[in-house]
């Protein structure tokens, strides 16, 4: 296991290494001059020239990127030339909203979707199994800012529950903490829940027609046994891999969310950064989306040898 993950580790740290420098190089390809903007249109020359050796947008872009590679490894993002703030700082502060509804989506969609997809694959093609699928493919076809705005109209307008906008920190209030991030993790999750219910309700409708599920019953093992025990374990790996896939699908939702219900997030910081081509903040964020998101494929990958032993021997041989 331990010579598993270093493997993998190394493998992991290359694809980041080659993925920053693409984003790196995108974030400097993007039109307009950050000096410019910075400076305004009416800036005399000079000025837009000394700013952009200070932003070393002079540079060619190897030299740059290996620059500001130098400057991330000892946790040196820059500094926003429209805030004066420093990035690690920016990020610091609005990180946790997002990773709050992140980690909140995926909780919900997994609560969700797991006991709807065992009650369709248990009753395969019966009045609940159609149902649940309708809804999902329902669920799936609805645009994020449709259902948002859906959600909106439902709770705070019909019925005036929950927050429509704006964040309540845990440490001010927890009520207010779960009003105010209530709508944006819905948003997030029910297409989420939707998706992982059609996966594992797939997964277990063929786990349970295998030979060991039918010797289980014919032994007498109860039903929930045979779901949680037998059958859940086999069928969850299409599950696992595509909770891991979607932590970058749910941050690059986030940012639409955000804006929708005006969260101080990294999304709301991704726009102001692209609209005023702060492409150190830019930079920052981006790099942060993709550590999280090889982060999260290196864990998946480890918890596939803990749940299937012969995975863990097909990796170590």
């Amino acid at each position: 296991m331990r010579a598993n993950f270093g493997r993998r580790a190394l493998r992991l740290l290359l694809v980041l290494l080659l993925v920053s420098f693409a984003t790196f190089a995108m974030v400097r390809l993007l039109p307009g001059d950050p000096a410019r903007a910075f400076l305004g249109p009416s800036a005399p020359e000079s000025a837009v020239l000394a700013i952009r050796r200070q932003l070393g947008l002079n540079q060619a872009l190897p030299v740059a990127y290996i620059h500001w590679l130098g400057r991330v490894l000892y946790g040196n993002l820059g500094t926003s030339y429209q805030t004066g703030q420093a990035v690690t700082q920016a990020l610091a502060q609005r990180l946790p909203i997002s990773a709050e509804l992140v980690i909140g989506a995926e909780l919900v969609a997994l609560t969700l979707a797991i006991p709807l997809s065992l009650v369709s694959a248990y009753r395969a093609d019966g009045l609940v199994d159609r149902s649940v699928s309708g809804i999902s493919f329902a669920t799936i076809a609805v645009p994020g800012f449709v259902l948002a705005l859906v959600l909106i109209f439902i709770f705070p307008v019909r019925f005036g529950l929950l927050q429509v906008s704006g964040f309540t920190y845990l440490s001010q209030s927890i009520p207010g903490n779960i009003q105010s991030v209530t709508l944006p993790v819905l948003t997030l999750a029910l297409p989420l829940a939707a998706v992982y219910t059609r996966v594992l309700r797939a997964d277990l409708v063929e786990v349970l027609r295998e030979d060991y599920i039918a010797m289980a019953r014919a032994r007498g093992v109860p039903t929930w046994r045979i779901l949680l025990i037998h059958a859940f374990k086999p069928a969850s790996l299409s599950l696992l891999t595509l909770a891991g896939l979607n932590i970058g699908q749910l941050l690059s939702g986030a940012v639409i969310v955000e804006q929708i219900f005006a969260l101080p997030g990294i999304g709301s910081l991704l726009i102001g950064a692209i609209l005023a081509k702060d492409i150190f903040v830019l930079q920052g964020v981006v790099l942060v989306i993709t550590v999280t998101f090889v982060v999260a494929n290196l864990l998946v990958d480890l918890l596939y040898s803990l749940i299937d032993p012969r995975i863990r021997r097909v990796l170590t041989a």
